[in-house]
């Protein structure tokens, strides 16, 4: 949704912009103005738009996995509500402007067995994807934009041990899904995964190509996937290639065709202790370069591990590793990247949340943040505004005596991490809210933030939208004049439209300099009716 902070009409009810009505319109835009910005924001500020929450009709156990944002600003959820018996998936889309439920859909196995969905995502066209496990098998449902019909499901029969889920999903820009995970088999000896990748074609959902990758003897399993800009697979995960659990598992990535499931690369990294490393999330920059986070073993215990892979054929570019203050236990959970291919990784060590920025041309350390509240704090997922500025979400721990756990979700300024705005979500109760994990943040238009996850055994989703600097207008010999006060650093978007209701135009990128002060002259406004407002890039 797009969000309006002031709207500006530049002529009263029928009145253009020629000179009769100037001076007449002026004195009434100077008085907007003056009223408008009276009190500038002196820093970001951010509010709860809404909050929605579920309880399945079994009134049990329901939690939500994951969440994505539709063009126009409607969230989709899933993830998993008991029926009594067993769980199934539950979806629902809400309306971006106040959470009003658009539709649902309950899916219940065939055996009315475990069924959970892990991802969720949305097509160009508003459409809603949503895969996981059903009875062992993989399963993932495209539902339309509108009403939530069903337009088309897939099964897919992990193998003897009947023990698949779909760990991630993606559509590319032909609405194709790909979706991936772990496959099961039993040799008779023992279970083991492999990693199985799938991709099936927007309209109706046919096979387009599969992939299975496992090492010997061993259990592997996909984490993540990304598409990059020409539609070529990739994912990552954890390959044990025949090693035990702790000293066997390495991290394996690998690059598919678009056409075909074609390998195009593989690699993996088995780290300096030769112990337990596994990767958790991928991202792919504007080139298509790979970048993966995730666990290593160090030294003495666990460390961040971040790499970045060349497009064409993986070459190592550059890596990191982060081994924490006192080399405690870390957790990489999330990466992502911004326009200038710089990238951002978060996850969670013994001394609280840790978010880092790298430089995207050799990975030099642009910046680092933690947030260690009284008790042991995570932080899960990571998402990137179009202007660069990182928003993370996670989980924060109240400490003694309750030791109750709320959402917590912060925004950090591009440049230099500095903190623009954070929020905690408590539910009604007082009780313990999680997030679902590294899908469960999603970001819109104008600074829109939305997170999701398990809330009192509910599902609980909860909107923030930032609070945009108002702008004042004045006519003056070359046009019109406009104002704002917006965050020194903070870039802002001047758009303009004919009507209230759009089509809204860009006119300017602007970034707020010292004091904040921006001040902007449209030099070809319309001859009739034209309304201005800020927005978020």
């Amino acid at each position: 949704m797009k969000r309006t902070t002031l709207l500006l009409p530049l002529t009263t009810l029928g009145c253009n912009l020629n000179t009769a009505c100037r001076a007449r319109l002026w004195a009434a835009l100077c008085l907007a103005g003056l009223l408008a910005t009276t009190a500038p924001p002196a820093q970001a500020a951010v509010t709860e738009a809404w909050v929605q929450r579920y309880n399945g009709p079994a009134n049990s156990s329901d939690g939500a996995q994951a969440l994505a944002v539709d063009s126009s600003g409607n969230v989709a959820v899933t993830g998993s509500s008991s029926n009594g018996t067993n769980s199934d998936y539950y979806t629902a889309k809400y309306a971006a402007a106040n959470g009003a439920l658009l539709w649902e859909q309950r899916y219940n196995g065939p055996a009315n067995s475990g069924d959970g969905a892990n991802a969720v995502t949305v097509d160009s066209s508003g459409n809603v994807v949503v895969a996981g496990s059903s009875q062992g098998d993989f399963y993932t449902a495209k539902y339309a934009m509108t009403d939530g019909s069903l337009l088309w499901e897939r099964r897919y029969n992990a193998g003897f041990s009947q023990v698949g889920q779909v760990r991630a999903v993606a559509v590319d820009r032909s609405g194709n899904v790909v979706v991936t995970g772990g496959a099961g088999y039993d040799n008779g000896f023992g279970r083991y995964l492999d990693f199985y990748t799938a991709k099936y074609a927007a309209a109706d959902g046919a096979l387009l190509w599969e992939n299975r990758y496992g090492a010997t003897d061993g259990s592997d399993g996909a984490a993540a996937v990304a598409i990059d800009g020409g539609g070529n697979v990739v994912v990552t995960g954890v390959s044990n290639n025949g090693g035990g659990f702790y000293t066997g598992a390495d991290y394996y990535t690998a690059k598919y065709a678009a056409a075909d499931g074609a390998l195009f690369w593989e690699k993996t990294y088995n780290g300096p202790a030769n112990g337990e490393d596994r990767a958790q999330a991928v991202a792919v920059d504007g080139s298509g370069n790979v970048i993966v986070t995730g666990i290593s073993s160090g030294t003495n215990d666990y460390d961040y591990y971040t790499a970045k892979y060349a497009a064409a054929d993986g070459v190592l570019l550059w890596e990191k590793r982060y081994g924490g203050p006192a080399d405690t236990y870390l957790l990489a959970c999330a990466v992502a990247v911004d326009g200038g291919g710089n990238v951002v990784a978060t996850g969670t060590s013994a001394a609280g949340a840790y978010l880092a920025k790298y430089a995207a041309a050799d990975g030099a350390l642009l910046w680092e943040k933690r947030y260690d509240g009284p008790w042991f704090d995570q932080s899960q997922t990571v998402a990137v505004h179009g202007n660069g500025n990182v928003v993370v979400a996670g989980t924060f721990n109240i400490g003694f005596p309750s030791y109750v756990i709320d959402y917590y979700t912060a925004k950090y300024a591009a440049i230099d991490g500095a903190l623009l705005w954070e929020k905690r979500y408590n539910d009604p109760a007082n009780g313990d809210d999680r997030l679902g994990g590294g899908r469960s943040l999603a970001l819109g238009h104008n600074g829109m933030v939305a997170v999701t996850g398990s809330s009192g055994g509910d599902y609980a989703t909860v909107v923030y939208w930032e609070n945009l600097p108002p702008v004042s207008a004045a006519l003056v010999p070359a046009g019109v004049r406009l104002r704002f006060t917006g965050v020194t650093g903070r870039s802002y978007n001047l758009e303009r439209a004919p009507a209230v209701t759009g089509p809204w135009t860009t006119l300017a990128t602007p970034t707020a300099p010292p004091g904040g002060l921006i001040e902007y002259v449209d030099t070809n406004p319309p001859v009739d009716t034209a309304f201005y407002r800020t927005s978020t890039p």
